[in-house]
């Protein structure tokens, strides 16, 4: 899901959301709309399946 904001134009929290990845998407004389668009997923980076993680799982001795 995308992200938008509106800011107010020449304000200095416009470079602190480009920072952080937000683009413009439109703007009037008055606002400046932004919108961030989620990051691809990277399979390597998500947390295993539920079944994996039961199969990895070995309970302490005794419990």
């Amino acid at each position: 899901m995308a992200v938008r904001l509106i800011v107010l134009r020449g304000s200095a929290a416009r470079r602190l959301y480009e920072r952080h990845g937000f683009t413009v998407e439109r703007a009037d004389l008055v606002d400046i709309l932004m919108v961030r668009q989620p990051a691809a997923r990277c399979p390597e980076l998500m947390a295993p399946a539920r079944d994996e993680r039961r199969q990895n799982f070995s309970p302490s001795p005794g419990v």
